[in-house]
């Protein structure tokens, strides 16, 4: 864990554990890493302006909409920071790893509201050998981002979005006499059998923005 970051939560009293693994990059590996399921990893995403920087953070399950914050925070040109600027915006943290605390590096914070809902969080503390794991509470009463709803389904899952045992999918469906194949139970998704369900995006609803946010952060 860098020391600044080390040294805000213990000035805040925030409770926190450290846990150590080995080095890994993907949000998969990550969670496997941790035992924890992947939507309670934090992604933090940067984007610019010429207004500055700002943080973005969201499940590591789901990608930021960009557009989304562009208009309800009404900075139109935000645009993701590049590779080279994160090495220049986080010194002492590995590319990719920097902890969701803006207070740390001086960053106005926006926190995904669906995010926000979640009990806790694990987050990496500047290496891709180290993740923190924090009470959301505890990091909402640090940090006090701007809370906003920013994360959509990627892409590659707007067709289906697999609960944690989808591995089991397959097969629970077969011994409950359904399709014999993910294929087929896409294709009639009434066959799947509850405990191993199938959310289609068609069915999601997302939550609408709060018409009074007005996300912007000072300390």
């Amino acid at each position: 864990m860098i020391p600044e970051l080390r040294e805000l939560l213990t000035r805040e009293g925030a409770p926190f554990e450290v846990i150590g693994h080995r080095e890994v990059y993907t949000a998969q590996e990550r969670a496997a890493a941790c035992h924890v399921p992947g939507r309670r990893l934090a992604k933090v995403v940067i984007v610019r302006d010429t207004d500055g920087y700002a943080m973005t953070v969201l499940p590591a399950t789901e990608q930021l909409d960009l557009p989304e914050l562009r208009r309800r925070s009404r900075r139109y040109d935000l645009t993701l920071a590049s590779e080279d600027e994160l090495e220049s915006l986080f010194p002492g943290c590995e590319i990719g790893a920097m902890p969701p605390f803006g207070r740390v590096f001086g960053l106005p914070v926006y926190l995904d509201r669906g995010f926000a809902s979640g009990v806790a969080m694990v987050f990496e503390s500047g290496t891709h050998r180290e993740e923190v794991s924090m009470p959301m509470a505890e990091y909402i009463r640090v940090e006090r981002p701007a809370i906003a709803t920013l994360a959509r389904v990627p892409l590659a899952a707007e067709g289906m979005l697999a609960r944690e045992d989808v591995m089991h999918v397959v097969r629970g469906i077969r011994d409950h006499g359904g399709p014999v194949s993910l294929a087929e139970a896409l294709e009639d998704p009434s066959q799947a059998p509850p405990d191993q369900g199938v959310i289609h995006a068609a069915s999601l609803q997302r939550p609408a923005w709060d018409s009074n946010l007005r996300p912007s952060v000072s300390y």
